[in-house]
């Protein structure tokens, strides 16, 4: 089973987003995965393009705080078919991950040349999602401290798709 959630896409913060299902489900999504964090007792911050990150965690809370994220959204996650993703946020996506892509580039991290829009959208239904093409899966996040990390998502967010 394959998990679409697009997180982190930037746009113009001036503009209105209309309430569309895909949109309200984010949101939705939003909101408990930073309630179950703050509940967790991490103090989250969210920022005009929905992203979100608890400043000042040190490099000893950093594992914890990683566990912590990942079993909120795990918790929140609405799983989507690929199949039932429309073609308008197909293509939304995949601009987020090639503009995601060119600023890490930017930062000097090697990730290659996306592929082509149906090249990427057909990682997500070969070997069961397994083979994603996601910009940062080329960066060595293992070995960044936490808030080189922080600062990296902060300009360049992750795109999940």
């Amino acid at each position: 089973m394959v998990g679409l959630l697009v997180t982190g896409c930037s746009g113009d913060p001036q503009q209105p987003r209309p309430e569309t299902d895909a949109a309200k489900q984010s949101s939705d999504f939003l909101d408990a995965s930073v309630a179950c964090m703050r509940e967790r007792g991490w103090d989250i911050e969210i920022h005009e393009d929905d992203s979100w990150y608890a400043p000042g965690v040190s490099e000893e809370q950093y594992d914890a705080y990683v566990a912590d994220t990942n079993e909120c959204q795990e918790q929140n996650e609405t799983i989507e078919q690929p199949e039932d993703v429309s073609a308008e946020r197909w293509k939304s996506g995949y601009d987020a991950v090639v503009e995601s892509a060119e600023c890490l580039r930017d930062r000097g991290y090697d990730v290659p040349k996306a592929p082509s829009f149906q090249a990427w959208k057909d990682s997500f239904f070969a070997g069961g999602g397994a083979n994603q093409w996601l910009p940062w899966g080329f960066v060595p996040v293992p070995s960044m401290s936490a808030d080189d990390f922080t600062s990296l998502e902060k300009v360049c967010p992750q795109v999940e798709l």
